[in-house]
């Protein structure tokens, strides 16, 4: 039996578009725009589901507020469902802010707080958070 060596086969040469992706100069934006896609599709899937938790625990309690008062047990639910949706995007939104901002966080924990007391409330017009609010009656 006689075992023949295959000659290996000869290199491919690279084609234009590999060499030019791979070059540093159009790696880098490409990478940057993956990142930002990356970063958005994320803030994109933490609010569906802040909103799907708000609007359930809304609806549980609003379904069980409901059955104590004249309106109902379906109203409350609404009610509550909507009031969960508003009370848990308003928490991702500070939540979000304090994680790309400088400012201080007891700032922002005050006017988290401020929105769960305007949602417990019912108020209309909440105070919204402002950081150069603060900036500018902090230098003052």
């Amino acid at each position: 039996m006689k075992v023949c060596a295959c000659p290996p086969p000869p290199p491919t040469p690279r084609s234009s578009l590999v060499s030019t992706v791979s070059s540093v100069s159009l790696r880098e934006p490409c990478i940057s725009i993956l990142s930002t896609v990356i970063a958005k599709l994320t803030c994109a899937i933490l609010t569906l589901l802040s909103a799907e938790v708000g609007a359930t625990l809304g609806v549980l309690i609003g379904a069980f507020a409901g059955l104590k008062t004249e309106k109902g047990f379906l109203h409350g639910a609404i009610t509550g469902a909507a009031n969960g949706v508003i009370l848990s995007k308003k928490i991702l939104e500070i939540l979000l802010a304090t994680w790309d901002s400088d400012d201080t966080v007891i700032a922002c924990f005050f006017s988290l707080l401020d929105s769960v007391a305007c949602v417990m409330s019912r108020r209309r017009h909440p105070q919204r958070f402002n950081p150069t609010k603060i900036d500018a009656e902090e230098s003052e």
